[in-house]
């Protein structure tokens, strides 16, 4: 849920020239989902001291609950539930969703070649996505405007 881009994300999750980032909305995720046949809860995570803040927390409320040093993350989590067993022996099952409601702008890693770029966009262009893919400039200097 970052407005800005984050330096953390990009060097903890993705290989360093070849990952991809995906702008969306809350509402554009919600919107686009397909979940006509299960049950689904979203919210934003909290990040808790687990030491101190577990106390009279039931088990639907741990789902949205992650350790303080994630915070750097901002995460929106979406859960789905097939059924009430779900809930306890978790399962695997697809979710639809429609890329071109969810996805507002394709971005690659700021130290992606432009081999890279024009891959993902000859994938995006492929699956008639509509979207341009837009190299990062995290990692570029200040524009100076005289």
């Amino acid at each position: 849920m970052n407005n800005e881009e984050s330096t953390a994300m990009w060097d903890l999750y993705c290989r360093r020239d070849e990952g991809i980032e995906l702008k969306t909305s809350v509402n554009n995720l919600i919107k686009s989902y397909s979940f006509n046949e299960y049950d689904i809860c979203y919210g934003v995570v909290n990040y808790i001291d687990y030491e101190k803040d577990m106390a009279g927390t039931n088990t639907y409320d741990t789902l949205f609950y992650k350790r303080k040093s994630f915070s750097h993350e901002q995460e929106f989590r979406m859960l789905v539930f097939d059924d009430e067993e779900l809930f306890f022996s978790p399962a695997v099952v697809n979710v639809t969703f429609n890329l071109n409601t969810l996805i507002n702008e394709i971005y690659v890693s700021p130290t992606s070649p432009p081999w890279f770029k024009d891959t993902v966009q000859a994938i995006v262009n492929r699956y008639e996505l509509g979207k341009k893919v837009i190299q990062s400039n995290l990692y570029q200097g200040p524009y100076i405007v005289s």
